[in-house]
C-alpha cells in the first residue's frame, strides 16, 4: 500500500491539535481538509482562541520551518479581507527536534501574488462556523 501524498499532514494532526489546545489555548479545532463542500482550502485548521475565530495553517517538516507559498498566502489574505473579525495563525513544526513556533495575524507576511482560485465555498463555511459560535 502506498503512503498518502503528504503523510506528515496525516501523522501530525494529533500533534498539531495537542499543541493548539494545550499550549496555545485554542478550542473547537476542526481540520478543514475533511470538510465537505470545497477542496484545497488555503489553511488546515479552524479554531477559536479567546473567543476569536482563526484560520490556522500548518507546515510540518522533519528538519525545517517551512512557509506557505505565494498562491496560498494570496488566498489567505483574500479571506482576511473578505471576512470581518477573522484571524490567522501559522504553526510550523520541526518533527525531528520536536520544536514548533507559531505566528499570529500581523506577524505573517501575506503580501504575495499568485493564481486565483475560487474562495466562495470557504468563505461560506467560515461564516457558518462563526455564526455557530455566536449562537452558543
Amino acid at each position: 500500500m502506498a503512503l498518502p501524498r503528504n503523510p506528515q499532514r496525516i501523522f501530525c494532526e494529533k500533534i498539531v491539535t495537542d499543541i493548539l489546545e494545550k499550549h496555545e489555548n485554542f478550542t473547537k479545532i476542526k481540520n478543514v481538509n475533511n470538510v465537505l463542500g470545497f477542496t484545497n482550502p488555503p489553511f488546515d485548521f479552524f479554531g477559536f482562541k479567546n473567543g476569536k475565530p482563526y484560520m490556522i495553517e500548518f507546515k510540518g517538516s522533519l528538519n525545517n520551518f517551512n512557509a506557505p507559498g505565494e498562491t496560498q498566502k494570496r488566498r489567505l489574505k483574500e479571506l482576511l479581507e473578505r471576512i470581518e473579525d477573522l484571524n490567522i495563525a501559522l504553526i510550523q513544526i520541526k518533527l525531528k527536534k520536536s520544536e514548533y513556533r507559531i505566528f499570529y495575524n500581523d506577524e505573517m507576511n501575506l503580501f504575495f501574488d499568485g493564481k486565483q482560485m475560487p474562495l466562495e465555498p470557504v468563505v461560506n463555511w467560515l461564516r457558518l462556523q462563526m455564526l455557530k459560535k455566536i449562537g452558543e
